[in-house]
């Protein structure tokens, strides 16, 4: 700032990036007390007005209510961010605290707590659709199906495209693929 002033009333300077020629304004600035850097606003004391009311009159959502283990400054352990936040609602003084160990006891107590088995997918079907066998029967296979591979199958046969693997898996459903190809006659 104080060089775009100095230059309206001398046109004629200019910057002059080797700082030696300047060294006795260096050696003045150096002494100069400069500020301190700016300060972020202080960070709230407790959840938003708006966040305890929401929770209070519509309950927590989905994402708030997912498990987790969250370690209070009140050495309680929280196990989902509803319950923590709601107990923040009431101790505006409460923080979470990273170091574990402070809620050691009641992380003993969770540990015990019987886990729900992960949720398990729905059984393949045993044999291919009925669309599909009714599909090669009247259309044929698409290009992709008649592509040259080695399907080696429970039955002992190589199959020699897909095509030919599921119109066979049409006529006999218990038949599976054999990941190991030696399992298969290689003369059929």
């Amino acid at each position: 700032c104080d060089f775009f002033k100095a230059r309206c009333e001398d046109a004629t300077l200019k910057i002059d990036r080797n700082i030696r020629h300047c060294q006795s304004q260096v050696n003045v600035l150096s002494n100069v007390t400069r500020l301190p850097p700016p300060t972020r606003p202080p960070r709230p004391t407790r959840p938003s007005v708006d966040i305890c009311q929401k929770i209070e009159t519509d309950g927590c959502s989905d994402r708030m209510n997912r498990p987790i283990r969250l370690c209070a400054s009140n050495g309680k352990m929280y196990t989902t961010s509803c319950d923590f936040t709601k107990a923040r609602c009431e101790d505006p003084a409460l923080r979470v605290d990273w170091n574990i160990r402070h809620c050691q006891s009641q992380v003993n107590v969770l540990s015990n707590v019987t886990r729900l088995p992960p949720p398990t997918r729905p059984p393949r079907p045993t044999r291919p659709s009925v669309d599909i066998c009714q599909k090669i029967e009247t259309d044929g296979c698409s290009d992709r199906m008649n592509r040259p591979t080695r399907l080696c199958a429970s039955n002992g046969k190589m199959y020699t495209t897909g095509c030919d693997f599921v119109k066979a898996r049409c006529e006999e459903p218990s038949l599976k693929l054999d990941r190991n190809l030696n399992h298969c006659r290689q003369d059929e």
